[in-house]
């Protein structure tokens, strides 16, 4: 397995809510460069969850796929990014999603493909707003199945939902 190790250190965000929420940038990584942006498929992963059979995992770019949500129908609705407003979008699992690189920087908005964990962590907090993180939250005892905790979450069933709306035909899931 041709593997990549990045090490991103928070200044703004927790460590812990970093670590969560980082999954879903990859794409904005200038390591991402080196590879072809429609052809790459990156999946993101729960740390506690491997996978091993990839055509489970990953859209069929032969039949047109760049998306593939794995148990999409899973889960009840939840809150979008604070900053984006007050109503709910259905929650797609982020256990495994896979998708081609161009795909998650359409998806994300990814302008750029050269992020630091400062661009990443002012990305979170423009879409969660300035209050919603602290610093300490790695700290709180009450942080698991928080908002925070679910933040990760949030933001790509937002910005999916979003997605979905311009180009359903481009997924399987």
């Amino acid at each position: 397995m041709n593997t990549k190790i990045i090490y991103l250190k928070s200044e703004k965000l927790s460590p812990v809510s970093l670590s969560q929420i980082v999954r879903l940038f990859p794409a904005s990584l200038p390591i991402s460069n080196i590879y072809d942006p429609e052809n790459t498929i990156f999946i993101t992963s729960d740390a506690d969850l491997f996978v091993f059979h990839l055509k489970n995992h990953a859209p069929n770019l032969l039949q047109n796929k760049t998306l593939h949500l794995y148990n999409s129908r899973c889960c009840n609705p939840v809150n979008i990014p604070p900053k984006r407003g007050k109503h709910k979008v259905r929650m797609f699992p982020i256990g495994t999603i896979g998708a081609t690189i161009k795909t998650w920087r359409n998806i994300m908005g990814f302008d750029r493909h050269n992020f630091t964990s400062e661009d990443i962590e002012n990305y979170v907090i423009n879409e969660f707003g300035s209050n919603f993180f602290h610093f300490n939250d790695s700290n709180n005892p009450r942080l698991i199945g928080s908002a925070i905790w679910y933040a990760d979450q949030s933001l790509i069933s937002y910005k999916l939902d979003l997605w979905l709306k311009r180009y359903r035909f481009t997924f399987a899931y």
